[in-house]
């Protein structure tokens, strides 16, 4: 199991910069997954989060992520219809535009976790940042 990471070399982000938008490409895999609802029982509110089996495995096991670039922000929505289209998850970031940027800017897309088979077809091409 493992989670990519692609991240838009265009932007030439700082390194800084760069580390926080991967940690929140990894992140949003699994909050975008959150149902929250309310139960008038004991407890008050309950928060669900609808994961794969291999989404299970792999935070049960090494959280391998690996970080690749892209050249373009067609390269995100390209990998985001791929990965919808192949039932792998994924999570799209789009910084705020509030520090380096100076308006809404898409990033990076996380891949997976999933299988090594399933992200690979899906990364393939792209080389190491």
């Amino acid at each position: 199991m493992k989670q990519v990471i692609v991240v838009r070399r265009d932007l030439k982000m700082r390194k800084g910069k760069l580390a926080g938008q991967v940690a929140h490409a990894s992140l949003k895999v699994f909050s975008d997954r959150i149902r929250k609802y309310y139960n008038a029982g004991e407890y008050g509110w309950h928060v669900d989060v609808n994961v794969t089996d291999e989404m299970k495995k792999w935070l049960e096991g090494k959280f391998t992520k690996i970080v690749l670039g892209c050249e373009t922000e067609s390269d995100i929505f390209d990998l985001e219809e791929k990965a919808k289209n192949s039932n792998v998850p994924y999570a799209v970031v789009k910084d705020a535009g509030d520090t380096v940027f100076n308006e809404p800017t898409i990033t990076c897309i996380a891949i997976g976790p999933d299988s090594l088979e399933r992200i690979d077809g899906l990364t393939k091409g792209f080389k190491l940042l």
